[in-house]
């Protein structure tokens, strides 16, 4: 599937650093769920220059289609490589039919 985010951006320029809050829209199929969409909340993660690590979660409540029911929530790991950005999410979801 595919995720869409949108959040908010401290940015301390000159420190380099930032903070950030982003909900993201994942559409796609979760194999033992079904196909769907649902919505991933990132809360606060601070971030530099360098790999960026933190928790996620699915919002509840939040499923469509197949993937109504769907909890869980896990981590991810942003390494940035030039003007493109590496990202990995982890998560542990509980699959329910509605």
């Amino acid at each position: 599937g595919t995720v869409v985010s949108s959040g908010s951006l401290y940015a301390n320029l000159s420190q380099g650093t930032y903070q950030t809050t982003l909900l993201g829209l994942f559409s796609g199929e979760i194999e033992g769920c079904g196909s769907g969409t649902l919505v991933l909340s990132w809360p606060l993660v601070d971030g530099g220059p360098v790999t960026v690590s933190g928790d996620l979660n699915v919002v509840e409540g939040s499923g469509t289609a197949g993937l109504q029911g769907v909890s869980g929530s896990g981590s991810f790991t942003v390494t940035p490589d030039g003007s493109v950005n590496t990202s990995v999410y982890r998560l542990r979801l509980r699959c329910r039919q509605v």
